[in-house]
């Protein structure tokens, strides 16, 4: 599977692979990754962190929304999380709100999941778009 960040690539073919490259930040503490299979763009996973917290978002196919992967669980209700990474804009931060932020845990459990084939939709709550 290809991983894709800001200005870099990464080959990962197993989850000690993948987990190594999602624990990577960049200068400003976040990482935009997109997760696909090799030769393809979909199904993939789009992520964004800042920090220990981010969103997923799972696209299965073109001109398909998709979906949002669910949390917030331990963040003020009907707040907003700002997730700080190269490229992000505005440049101090793109706005999440908290119902869509979750711990790099979920982040990465879902993302290994998507590596193995399975059900990513089982793996979290979700939000169909």
């Amino acid at each position: 599977m290809k991983l894709e960040g800001y200005r870099q690539t990464w080959h990962v073919e197993d989850a000690a692979s993948l987990e190594a490259a999602l624990s990577l930040r960049d200068e400003r503490g976040g990482a935009d990754l997109w997760l696909s299979p090799d030769g393809a763009e979909y199904a993939c996973l789009a992520i964004r962190i800042g920090g220990n917290v981010g969103d997923v978002h799972f696209l299965p196919e073109f001109d398909n929304p998709g979906y949002r992967c669910l949390g917030g669980s331990e963040l003020p209700k009907n707040g907003i999380t700002k997730l700080v990474f190269m490229g992000c804009d505005p440049g101090d931060g793109e706005e999440v709100p908290n119902e869509f932020v979750v711990p790099s845990a979920t982040i990465v459990r879902v993302a290994r999941g998507f590596l193995l084939g399975e059900q990513v939709l089982d793996l979290a709550k979700w939000l169909q778009l």
